[in-house]
Order: C-alpha cells, then structure tokens, then sequence
C-alpha cells in the first residue's frame, strides 16, 4: 500500500515539475514572439516612411538619391 501512495507521489510531483518547465518555456517564448513582433512592425513602419518619401520625390519631379537617401531637385 505504501508504495502504490509513494509512487503517485513521485507521479504527481513528476507533473508538477514538467508542467512547471512548459508553462516557463512558454512565458519566455511569448516575451521573446513580443519583441520580435514589436522590431518588425518598427522596420516596416521604417520601410513605410522611406517609401513615402521617395515617391514623393517623383511626385515634384526630382530624383531620388540612393546613396544619401535625399531627393536632388533638376
């Protein structure tokens, strides 16, 4: 009898110990998705803005410089 109550023991502590590892993986998986999600949605708002202003380059008739990023009006 006391060793089928030792062996649920070690069973339940067993669960505890592996529920306890995933639910931290998890929590640190999830911070990790944040700031990843967070950096690209700053590089594509970057993207956005560059874009912006290269378009609004031709739109006065200039041309877009690459290499110093700046528009050269003719």
């Amino acid at each position: 009898m006391s060793s089928s109550i030792r062996i649920v023991g070690v069973f339940l502590i067993a669960t505890l110990i592996l529920g306890a590892a995933t639910w931290l993986y998890n929590a640190g998986g999830a911070s990790e998705r944040n700031l990843i999600e967070r950096q690209n949605n700053e590089a594509g708002n970057a993207s956005d803005r560059a874009r912006s202003s290269f378009d609004e380059c031709f739109d006065a008739g200039g041309v877009f410089d690459s290499s110093s990023g700046k528009c050269r009006r003719p």
